[in-house]
């Protein structure tokens, strides 16, 4: 079960990658580290060489998340854009 589900992940991934032009079902987001609320973060991943696209191509995302900002891993929050949009500066 498990496994079909990521297949079925990775084959979305994949398919968003290729043509980003796919409506997105939800709002815009930002993600952040829950811990210092900065935008400066990473997750793991692998990727793989698509010859004939001639690019790399994401395969998968892991769940480890790094902040550049804290320097540490985290995890990492959806924020709408819109929420960020009516913060005051």
């Amino acid at each position: 079960m498990f496994q079909l589900a990521r297949q079925l992940y990775a084959d979305t991934l994949r398919r968003l990658h290729r043509n980003p032009s796919i409506e997105r079902p939800n709002p815009s987001i930002a993600m952040r580290c829950r811990i210092c609320g900065s935008d400066d973060v990473m997750r793991d991943a692998w990727a793989q060489w698509d010859e004939n696209a001639q690019q790399w191509a994401l395969g998968s995302m892991f769940d480890a998340a790094f902040c550049n900002l804290c320097e540490a891993d985290t995890s990492l929050a959806e924020v709408p854009l819109a929420s960020l949009k009516e913060m005051p500066a």
